[in-house]
């Protein structure tokens, strides 16, 4: 079944990225003679077929951020998430309104669905908020931020990456939680809770991360952290 606009309301099983799924199921299969009901969906058909990226630059470059799954993709969901404007997350992600709008409605839909936390959850994070969050969950970290719905957090979550992110660094979260890092103690805490108590010695990034993390618990101020704008007991 091709997924429509009429479809996909109320089906708990629709993908983020439903539109560009529609497109490329369209695109494999030239014989069934289906129209896109809405205007993107046809436009990443058109890219598709013609496959010049120089027609369709914002496709392209939405095409590209999604398949890189780096920290521009980490960055651009969580702001969409967090109720941004495109022109606001423009700015903070070095971007035009029109490839963030294209973004949102090809490869990540959750605009689509106002309310939908549950929906949201579970295909914008995903397991690790139910199982706990390894190191390279950054992108499904900094999207259960966004779901929160508190822009400020999120800027000082995603801030507090940047200052301390190096050259060479991976994208992963025990950037949070370096030793020497600058980052405050009640958001190192907050992340450090939310990690599971499982290390895996092969993996040295699994075996610093988690010192980084068990650390951090064994230092954590008791109480609520409040001042982050999430009250987390």
């Amino acid at each position: 079944m091709i997924l429509t606009n009429a479809t996909v309301q109320g089906n708990p099983f629709t993908p983020l990225s439903w539109r560009w799924e529609a497109a490329e199921q369209l695109f494999r299969q030239p014989d069934r003679n289906l129209a896109p009901h809405d205007q993107v969906t046809r436009d990443a058909l058109a890219y598709l077929k013609n496959g010049d990226r120089m027609k369709s630059p914002k496709i392209h470059a939405a095409r590209q951020i999604s398949e890189e799954d780096g920290l521009r993709r980490a960055e651009l969901e969580s702001r969409i998430l967090v109720g941004q404007s495109d022109w606001e997350i423009a700015e903070f992600c070095n971007l035009t309104p029109e490839v963030v709008q294209v973004y949102a409605d090809l490869f990540f839909c959750v605009r689509d669905v106002p309310g939908g936390s549950d929906w949201k959850l579970r295909y914008a994070v995903g397991k690790p908020h139910f199982y706990g969050y390894q190191d390279h969950n950054l992108r499904q970290m900094w999207n259960w931020f966004g779901m929160t719905g508190q822009q400020e957090v999120l800027n000082l979550v995603i801030a507090s990456y940047y200052a301390e992110l190096k050259p060479g660094d991976e994208p992963t979260l025990s950037v949070y939680l370096r030793p020497t890092s600058s980052v405050d103690l009640r958001l190192q805490a907050l992340i450090a809770e939310l990690i599971p108590p499982s290390i895996q010695p092969s993996n040295r990034w699994e075996e610093e991360f988690m010192f980084y993390s068990m650390s951090i618990r064994r230092n954590r101020t008791p109480g609520p952290v409040i001042s982050l704008g999430l009250i987390i007991c």
